[in-house]
């Protein structure tokens, strides 16, 4: 979904978290309770960042499917990024090895 592209997006240029605050507000099916005490900040601060998070990238949450369909977006946004960050770990940890196996082999 565009939604969760542009607030990965915004994340990634500017150090902030928003796409997991967005995806545990809509898993905790939009409470602002549930969501603020997983995420361990107050309530309003909670409601701070979806008004940020709701000038990136406007979004009615109002609408069941659209809700959905942000929801799976960021889902899929989060484990494609932690299946980057093991690709990019173990071609680091492969290019250590192969320095290490060069340096032995002397």
């Amino acid at each position: 979904h565009h939604v969760a592209a542009r607030v990965e997006e915004y994340d990634k240029q500017n150090g902030t978290d928003f796409l997991f605050t967005l995806e545990t507000y809509l898993m905790y099916n939009k409470s602002l309770m549930l969501a603020s005490e997983r995420l361990f900040i107050h309530r309003s601060t909670l409601t701070y960042r979806l008004k940020c998070i709701e000038k990136i990238a406007p979004m009615d949450l109002e609408n069941p499917c659209e809700r959905l369909h942000i929801l799976l977006s960021c889902i899929a946004l989060r484990i494609l990024a932690k299946s980057e960050a093991g690709v990019a770990r173990s071609a680091s940890n492969n290019d250590a090895t192969k320095k290490f196996e060069r340096y032995n082999d002397k």
